[in-house]
């Protein structure tokens, strides 16, 4: 009802004469509980509508005032606006406990009926809140910890590759999965940040410890559209085991169950057992108006099929739905699967090392060492084999796809499409090299490079049709090659380098000795200089006194594979009066790391060292280092010698000093018309000194006619210093430590 104002009036009491008021609420309008105004014991109650999966704790807080049949007693759950009404009083705690899961991940957000959004942390699985002065609508959703698991921060926001969410942690791998599967429709840009292990050991009842992102949902997909870069790292340990007897949830199974107008690219799958009923892909389960790219699957991946008409299971993609589009398509994949289908099935189709049906392009991929069923479909309308090595079917087009190492129905060759459409039996597809067997190529020397007009590289070995023109070189190296077929007989060679691949696995030998310098040696006819071979046996002759070297062309040092602390050249000493003449040519790639002083292009220079440029060189050591030479004396000669951008000096160890993009250190030598960009670092150690963009130290030499442009110096610990955009320390004991008409533009220098 209502109370009229008043002297003495309220709904609980009208007057209280210092006696106890305990737990009384009302909720009419008009004056407060107990003349006029709210009391402790008479409070105003407001009502609380529970959202599903919520239960209000009991106690002192939430009230059945129909009835007063559950004052103070246990928990009143979900109401959904029965009769049944909750109610709780204004400023009183409300406590309250959610009776799903929250996965790994996420956390509660709590909605109330002003529609604001309230982020709520448990205290032993139980949430609070203050009741506000109005009814309250407790609702819920789950709301992914992105900056803890995607590491989403103000430059990782997943708008674009290069603002990509990074993915670090099986907990961050299934909260995609959880996103992807709750939406209708989920794109954005995930990489993962390193390899990701589930694992295998943890299961839950159903024998599974994975979730394939994408799934179907009431006969809907809910596909991954967006871009993911496993960056080269792997995903090991999942485990699905669907069984079958869902045919809506069982199907579209593996690391991605759906994925449409999307890319998955570069990153391999180990570890993995999946069983599902249609549809299952290592890497993808269905694909449409998609992209997977440089994608692997191991030979520890297995994916079985034990219901009657499984369909579309493939190594990389289970089915690949068709589109015309030539970007839709698998490129560049590698398969070492086994599939398996339990004994007695009938039904089964569309098994494939890569692809079970494929419905988009496919090129450049290749199978080795899969374990494939041999199947055969036959019904009222059909009569087909029903697996092959590259795709159990296709409709599309493929190109320059190889298989090694894989039997069907007792053969291995000729096994590369189960069906086409068109063709039975099980073939290779030939045209463009589709679905053709390849044979293993085997270099037992690195030096060595076979190149093809077809065949394909896979796990550091080659493979190659029947056919194949082969041509073998080995740079700076004179060869003589023997190959040998897997019956240990020769392979016939055509000009002593080149031979037809038989129908047989190959391994190629070789007596490799350095190529000859051509050349004489002297000023007018000197030694000329091609290949890296040739500059590495300058290591251990040196550039000898009345000796003149010159550039052929420019020389690339690879560093691919190498760690931070590896290298991959050593210095060159020229000794008095000797000559190198880079002729213009420029010398990339070459890293060094060492303790060891006199470090650069060349350690020592007493000679004549011009026209060379060093570019895309990492070069770290103790004293002494130069992007050029790391110390010229003797009279020796520095001239039109260029460090650019890509250049970086950096020391190893404390005391380091001496650093130049020439030269680390000159004494009665001149540096003329040189250029230096380089970054120079003390590389986080102490007591540094003498760091300049052109040289390092000048004592009594001579800087001429030099450029610094965009040097870095920087010295990020504790430098004693001597640090200049020139010359970081000009000996002034001796008057003859000489710069003149040097520029320094736009230099920096951090310290």
């Amino acid at each position: 009802g209502t109370i009229s104002s008043g002297e003495r009036r309220g709904s609980i009491a009208g007057f209280n004469n210092f006696v106890t008021l305990t737990n009384n609420y009302y909720t009419s309008d008009g004056p407060g509980g107990v003349n006029g105004s709210d009391c402790d014991g008479a409070r105003r109650a407001r009502v609380i509508t529970l959202g599903e999966n919520l239960a209000i704790e009991g106690d002192q807080t939430a009230y059945n005032v129909s009835g007063l049949t559950a004052y103070g007693t246990t928990a009143l759950s979900y109401n959904n606006g029965n009769a049944t009404t909750i109610y709780s009083g204004e400023t009183q705690t409300v406590s309250f406990t959610y009776t799903g899961t929250v996965p790994a991940g996420y956390f509660l957000t709590v909605k109330y009926n002003d529609g604001s959004d309230h982020v709520l942390t448990p205290t032993a699985g139980v949430y609070s809140f203050t009741m506000p002065a109005a009814n309250v609508s407790v609702s819920y959703s789950l709301t992914p910890d992105i900056a803890t698991y995607w590491h989403a921060d103000a430059d990782h926001d997943g708008t674009t590759e290069a603002r990509a969410y990074i993915i670090t942690t099986t907990i961050g791998l299934n909260m995609l999965a959880r996103e992807v599967n709750t939406h209708n429709g989920y794109d954005g840009y995930f990489k993962l940040g390193n390899d990701i292990e589930y694992d295998p050991t943890d299961l839950d009842a159903n024998g599974e410890n994975y979730t394939a992102i994408g799934c179907t949902y009431n006969s809907s997909a809910r596909a991954f559209g967006g871009t993911f870069d496993g960056c080269g790292h792997t995903v090991s340990g999942i485990r699905i085991n669907k069984t079958g007897d869902n045919y809506e949830t069982d199907k579209h199974q593996g690391l991605f169950g759906e994925v449409f107008e999307g890319t998955i690219k570069n990153v391999t799958l180990s570890d993995a057992d999946i069983t599902g009923y249609k549809v299952v892909g290592g890497i993808v389960g269905e694909c449409s108006y998609s992209n997977v790219e440089n994608c692997h699957v191991t030979s520890s991946v297995a994916l079985h099929a034990v219901q009657n008409g499984a369909s579309s299971f493939g190594g990389i993609v289970g089915l690949f739905i068709y589109s015309p589009n030539e970007l839709c398509r698998i490129d560049g994949c590698t398969s070492a699967v086994t599939l398996t289908v339990a004994d007695g099935l009938t039904g089964c189709y569309h098994f494939g090392g890569i692809a079970g049906d494929m419905g988009g392009s496919m090129q450049n991929c290749r199978v080795v060492g899969a374990t494939i069923p041999t199947l055969h479909f036959t019904d009222q309308y059909n009569d087909f084999d029903a697996s092959g090595a590259i795709a159990g079917c296709y409709e599309n087009t493929l190109s320059h796809n190889y298989y090694n190492g894989v039997t069907i129905g007792g053969a291995t060759t000729g096994i590369g499409i189960g069906y086409d459409g068109n063709s039975y039996p099980r073939h290779d597809i030939t045209e463009n090299d589709g679905a053709v067997n390849g044979y293993a190529l085997t270099l037992d020397d690195e030096r060595i490079t076979a190149t093809s007009d077809a065949g394909l590289i896979y796990n550091g070995s080659s493979y190659c049709p029947v056919g194949a023109t082969i041509t073998l070189s080995a740079e700076g190296y004179d060869a003589v090659y023997t190959v040998k077929d897997a019956q240990d007989d020769d392979v016939p060679l055509t000009g002593g380098d080149t031979f037809v691949m038989p129908e047989s696995d190959v391994t190629i030998t070789a007596i490799l000795t350095v190529t000859p310098m051509a050349g004489s040696g002297t000023e007018n006819d000197p030694y000329i200089i091609l290949y890296r071979t040739q500059m590495h046996q300058l290591v251990g002759t040196q550039i000898r006194p009345g000796d003149y070297y010159k550039l052929g062309r420019d020389i690339t040092y690879s560093y691919e594979g190498l760690g931070e602390t590896d290298s991959n050249y050593a210095p060159i000493t020229v000794n008095a009066g000797g000559h190198f003449d880079g002729d213009g040519h420029i010398i990339r790639g070459i890293r060094i790391y060492t303790d060891n002083d006199y470090i650069g292009l060349f350690d020592i220079n007493r000679g004549t060292v011009k026209n060379v440029t060093i570019s895309d060189a990492i070069i770290a050591g103790s004293t002494y280092v130069g992007g050029i030479v790391g110390i010229s004396y003797s009279n020796s000669v520095i001239e039109n010698c260029h460090a650019t951008n890509t250049v970086t000096l950096k020391a190893i160890i404390e005391n380091s000093g001496c650093f130049g993009g020439i030269a680390g250190d000159i004494e009665d030598a001149a540096v003329t018309n040189c250029t230096s960009a380089v970054t120079i670092t003390t590389n986080g150690y102490n007591y540094s000194s003498n760091y300049g963009g052109i040289v390092g130290n000048n004592c009594c030499g001579t800087v001429s006619g030099c450029i610094a442009m965009g040097v870095t110096i920087i010295d990020n610990a504790h430098g004693v210093g001597g640090y200049g955009g020139i010359v970081g320390n000009n000996d002034t004991s001796s008057t003859s430590s000489t710069i003149e008409n040097c520029i320094a533009i736009s230099c920096t220098i951090y310290y």
